[in-house]
């Protein structure tokens, strides 16, 4: 059996073959898996790591590799991403031109797709919990759409099974790139997503400066500060909450700025929901969806819950203000309904809080430790908002 440096210096060998340039780095596995280093001191606005857009794993290679005789694929988007990796590693394997990418792909990943129902069960009562249980329903819809979309010809149905796509699955949530990122790409058909080789094997570090430069020949980095010699290379995966990190890509972050709690307001059997729906909308507030996080309350969070404890009375002098040309000023309701909102707000985030098992037994995984550290910090968030 292969060893993982084998695969490495297979891919390293194929990468250079085919004119990706990465001169200035190394790729070489770590305690953590596979990584990449600064050879030497990479400056300021020094191009590091790039590859020929013919490395770029597009919806138009997808659809050339499955392809059954004329018959062209009915799938776009994570579907045709899906079928293609399916199809590359546990098909064609090492027949095929992708073999030394594939081959370094993570056959195993740390999201909660992937976690046991111990593991599982340190999520209940979190946000996460129906997050992936929406995931799993969505993979699901896209597997049975995948299974029509896809020739047995060029698929076997032993192959594409639902545990096979979500493994590709988590490929693509974890190392694929928008394509407007990547607009440069040769024969680009306009989809959402795209595979870069190499570019896709550096970690995330928020604030982490780093730059795109494209052109019709070439993609990669340029490095927006310097590069100490040795030291790891990574990229920044943009804005991302702990929830969007363990969900797409199976890690947080220690004290990550950007977590929050998602939070979703209903008011749909409220007697006055079509009333009260109108002075939102005036107000400019249109979403349910609020996201908590710990240093302060999301802007239109207060301004709703005020609106939804208004009674009868309160909304006929709202509107009446409304019918004289007046904008609803959602900050000057009075004491009464300020009161209520902030009482409501509280029961919310307490029976949120309550939801919240206590923890007997941690499992010694990862998957365990990355569990528990997203839901101390939900925690947290609900506490100092209380």
């Amino acid at each position: 059996m292969e060893s993982n440096k084998q695969r490495l210096d297979r891919f390293v060998a194929w990468l250079e073959d085919n004119g990706a340039e990465m001169s200035r780095i190394i790729v070489r596995e770590t305690e953590h898996g596979n990584g990449v280093y600064a050879r030497d001191e990479i400056g300021e606005g020094t191009q590091y790591a790039q590859i020929p857009m013919r490395l770029v794993v597009s919806a138009r290679v997808c659809r050339e590799a499955l392809r059954a005789d004329t018959q062209e694929v009915e799938l776009t988007g994570r579907p045709l991403l899906c079928a293609f990796l399916i199809q590359q590693r546990f098909v064609t394997s090492e027949s095929s031109f992708w073999h030394p990418y594939i081959s370094i792909l993570p056959y195993e990943f740390h999201t909660p797709l992937f976690f046991t129902s111990q593991e599982l069960d340190l999520l209940r009562g979190t946000p996460m919990e129906h997050a992936v249980e929406d995931r799993r329903q969505l993979l699901r819809e896209e597997h049975a759409a995948t299974l029509q979309g896809v020739s047995d010809a060029v698929i076997p149905r032993s192959e594409l099974t639902f545990e096979n796509y979500v493994w590709a699955a988590a490929v693509v949530s974890s190392r694929a790139f928008t394509e407007s990122l990547v607009s440069g790409t040769a024969g680009s058909d306009g989809e959402t997503s795209v595979l870069l080789p190499l570019l896709d094997m550096m970690n995330h570090r928020p604030l982490t400066r780093v730059s795109w430069i494209t052109n019709d020949a070439t993609i990669g980095f340029q490095a927006g500060a310097v590069i100490k010699a040795q030291s790891e290379v990574v990229n920044n995966y943009g804005a991302k909450s702990n929830e969007e990190l363990l969900l797409g890509y199976g890690f947080c972050i220690p004290g990550n700025p950007l977590s929050c709690y998602h939070i979703k307001l209903n008011y749909s059997r409220d007697p006055q929901e079509a009333d009260k729906r109108m002075i939102l909308e005036q107000a400019h507030i249109a979403s349910c969806d609020h996201y908590i996080r710990a240093n302060g309350l999301p802007r239109d969070l207060l301004p709703m819950l005020r609106v939804m404890v208004m009674t009868e009375t309160d909304v006929y002098y709202v509107k009446q203000a409304m019918e004289r040309g007046e904008k609803p000023k959602l900050d000057q309701l009075g004491l009464r309904i300020e009161l209520r909102a902030r009482f409501l707000l509280a029961f919310l985030l307490r029976k949120k809080l309550d939801a919240l098992p206590q923890i007997e037994c941690v499992p010694s995984t990862e998957n365990g430790r990355q569990a528990v550290l997203y839901r101390e910090e939900i925690e947290s968030i609900l506490r100092s908002t209380l």
